[in-house]
C-alpha cells in the first residue's frame, strides 16, 4: 500500500486496516477449524506432519537468505539495466 510506505496513512486508516486484517484471521481460523472437523485422526496427523516439514523448510530458506536490511529507501521503479559486453 502506497500511503503506508509513504507514511502518509492516517492513524484511523491504520486502525480501520488492522480491525480489517483481525477480521480476515478470524474468517481463516473459522475455515481451518471447519476442515479440521471433516477430517479423519489419520488425515489430521498427515496435515501436521506436512506442516512441520514446511516450518522446518522455511526456517531452513530463512537460514540461507542474505541479510537484506539497507539504509536505502524503496522505490517502485526497476532498477536500471546494465550494458552488456559481447
Amino acid at each position: 500500500m502506497e500511503a503506508k510506505r509513504n507514511g502518509t496513512i492516517t492513524a484511523e486508516q491504520q486502525e480501520k486496516l488492522k480491525a480489517f486484517h483481525e477480521q480476515g484471521r478470524q474468517k481463516m481460523e473459522a475455515v481451518r477449524e471447519q476442515i479440521l472437523n471433516v477430517l479423519t485422526p489419520e488425515q489430521k496427523q498427515q496435515l501436521e506432519q506436512k506442516r512441520q516439514e514446511m516450518e522446518k523448510r522455511r526456517e531452513q530458506w530463512q537460514k540461507n537468505q542474505p541479510s537484506t536490511k539497507t539504509d536505502k529507501p524503496t522505490t517502485d521503479k526497476p532498477a536500471a539495466a546494465k550494458p552488456t559486453t559481447n
